[in-house]
């Protein structure tokens, strides 16, 4: 997952001329992506297949 953050931070850097504002924003890109993937993954049901013992 940390791709997401560090391609969003060198897009912003190289286009938008950004500085560590765009650590942030990819930071936060980068929470945003996970947290849509747990979401789904959460609703799917799928973690309750997976048994511990």
């Amino acid at each position: 997952m940390w791709i997401c953050q560090v391609v969003v931070t060198i897009f912003l850097v190289h286009t938008f001329h950004m500085g560590p504002l765009a650590v942030w924003i990819g930071m936060g890109a980068d929470w945003t992506i996970r947290s849509f993937i747990f979401l789904a993954r959460f609703k799917s049901n799928k973690w309750l297949e997976h048994n511990i013992i």
